[in-house]
């Protein structure tokens, strides 16, 4: 569920960047493509990490 809202996000921003140069557009797209990755993979293997724990293990110090 996180990983379809996320990807809702991303088409939204899609829409806002769709006038930009095309190497903006390349970048958005590799960027989408691994973040939706990311996080279907952080909902159905339990290993893996999610963004969230990341951010508990590299900010959690503090």
């Amino acid at each position: 569920m996180i990983a379809i809202c996320f990807a809702v996000i991303a088409v939204f921003e899609w829409r806002q960047c769709k006038d930009k140069p095309s190497g903006g557009q390349k970048a958005f797209w590799w960027f989408f493509s691994l973040m939706l990755v990311w996080n279907l993979a952080a909902n159905f293997i339990p290993w893996w990490p999610n963004p969230i724990r990341l951010i508990m293990y590299l900010l959690g110090w503090m």
